[in-house]
């Protein structure tokens, strides 16, 4: 079963990505750069559904809470994308930064 889905998380990862590459705040991002918040996006879903498989069918409470976290997870994640390669407070570049693109305003 492993082996069946080992290849899955990969390609959904880099459907997830499709769409970020499209976003003009992302112009200029490298593929790397790209696939690395489709990258956290994946393994939050793939938790949050381990976590749900996990919880009893009658812990009607522990699932909606994995239901809850889930939204403010990948929100938090979105968020974060839009700001990962803004200039730190102390005035020195990102070490992380799309190959020839400028920091995010």
């Amino acid at each position: 079963m492993r082996d069946a889905i080992r290849g899955e998380p990969a390609r959904f990862t880099a459907e997830v990505a499709e769409a970020p590459a499209e976003d003009p705040q992302s112009a200029g991002w490298s593929e790397e750069d790209l696939l690395m918040p489709a990258r956290l996006c994946v393994d939050q879903l793939l938790g949050a559904a381990s976590l749900f498989l996990e919880a009893p069918a009658t812990d009607r409470e522990r699932r909606e809470r994995v239901t809850r976290l889930v939204p403010r997870q990948l929100r938090l994640i979105g968020v974060g994308r839009l700001h990962w390669l803004d200039e730190p407070a102390g005035g020195t570049t990102a070490p992380h930064g799309p190959a020839g693109g400028t920091p995010a305003p």
